[in-house]
């Protein structure tokens, strides 16, 4: 590496790359980074989640929890508001 210059790194799953490209960083929870070299951490679909920093995937809610919107910290209990009773 030439001084004064920055080198760029190769961020791992779960960190995307911050400033001018030569630092990593952590995702933020309800945020996920899943391949290596990532440029941004992305957010959890609706219906997945992520309570960890630094997450390389999201995780899907259980049976009978929904998470309505992304970027989703936890799922909550009950039927999620785009079901439709098909009575």
């Amino acid at each position: 590496m030439q001084p004064g210059k920055a080198e760029c790194v190769q961020c791992p799953a779960g960190r995307a790359a911050a400033g001018n490209g030569s630092l990593c960083e952590e995702c933020p929870i309800g945020r996920f980074a899943s391949s290596l070299g990532a440029l941004a951490c992305e957010d959890c679909a609706p219906g997945r989640f992520s309570s960890a920093i630094g997450a390389a995937e999201c995780t899907e809610c259980d049976k009978g929890k929904f998470a309505s919107r992304s970027a989703r910290i936890v799922c909550i209990s009950g039927c999620s508001s785009t079901l439709v009773n098909s009575r």
